[in-house]
């Protein structure tokens, strides 16, 4: 985790993004143990435990990019394919919670405009 949060002090220049069923996003899972000390993070990368998320099985230990991570990126690119998953985005745009949808962190983060890509 050090070695990630040090190399994470030269700014990304594009970050490139997938969504879940569950609107996750970067390792973010909506009812995640310790969601709010990720959101809340000054570290680019946190180490988090998302058992009983069902987007994170049969992996729930993982590394996850945090907003302050994402900010610097002077690229965002969010791909989505298949219409459930373009009508839960459609429907994370219209609230600002990234408890509920995390995927919100990837167009609230202050920073480069989200650019998102989607196919059937």
């Amino acid at each position: 985790m050090a070695d990630a949060n040090l190399h994470a002090r030269h700014p990304p220049g594009v970050v490139l993004l997938g969504m879940g069923n569950d609107g996750h996003v970067a390792s973010l899972f909506p009812g995640m143990h310790e969601l709010d000390r990720a959101l809340d993070s000054r570290n680019a990368y946190v180490a988090v435990d998302a058992s009983g998320c069902p987007g994170a099985a049969p992996w729930p230990l993982r590394i996850s990019l945090t907003p302050a991570g994402l900010a610097p990126a002077h690229t965002r690119l969010l791909l989505l394919r298949g219409e459930d998953k373009r009508a839960l985005f459609e429907r994370a745009v219209e609230g600002s919670d990234p408890h509920e949808l995390p995927v919100r962190v990837a167009f609230t983060t202050p920073g480069a405009v989200l650019q998102v890509y989607w196919c059937p």
